[in-house]
């Protein structure tokens, strides 16, 4: 075998043929099967909850709506063979946004939300991640979010070297600032006062 061998094709893929350095027809690589995997599961998971979620509150509903869309969209873009910046990028954010939003539902009542939660347990704003209170943890919750910051951490590997370095400090300062959020969600007992 050649050293100029990068990639093996895989039958049902594109090109079913070895893939060489710079040749255009090279078919993606397995970081790339498996981000689209990931986006699709992840996907998946937030299309089953969107019935419970609108039927709870609207918004909620209507969120869930819109990352199911990002997500099936960021795989189809990703099969295509789209991996330019402004899609990884995307892929890298928009499932940052999602996490920090199922986060910060945990620890704090969201700005309009109903009384009670999906799960129809009574809100106690900054104490939800508490035991008989309202928006708990659970295993689909935990499956949905390990894919989605799995999918973040593999999407940057992808960046090139200038971008993965520019993005890592701002996932950094972004983690900061949610650290700061929790701490201040959890030391006022979830109140805006």
């Amino acid at each position: 075998m050649s050293s100029e061998l990068t990639a093996v094709a895989f039958p049902g893929r594109a090109g079913n043929a070895t893939a060489v350095a710079g040749d255009s027809s090279a078919t993606r690589s397995l970081a790339v099967d498996v981000a689209i995997l990931m986006a699709v599961a992840a996907g998946i998971a937030h299309l089953i909850s969107i019935r419970t979620h609108w039927n709870w509150w609207q918004a909620s509903g209507a969120f869930f709506a819109v990352i199911t869309v990002a997500q099936f969209a960021l795989g189809g873009v990703l099969f295509f063979k789209r991996t330019s910046l402004n899609v990884l990028l995307f892929g890298i954010w928009s499932n940052v946004l999602v996490v920090a939003v199922y986060v910060a539902s945990r620890l704090h009542a969201l700005p309009g939300q109903p009384v009670t939660t999906a799960h129809h347990a009574p809100r106690a704003p900054g104490r939800s991640w508490l035991p008989a209170t309202p928006e708990g943890v659970g295993a689909f919750d935990m499956f949905s979010l390990l894919l989605e910051l799995g999918l973040v951490v593999l999407l940057l590997t992808l960046l090139p070297a200038k971008w993965k370095s520019r993005t890592s400090t701002h996932l950094m300062f972004t983690g900061i600032a949610f650290v700061v959020f929790a701490i201040w969600a959890l030391s006022t007992n979830g109140t805006f006062r």
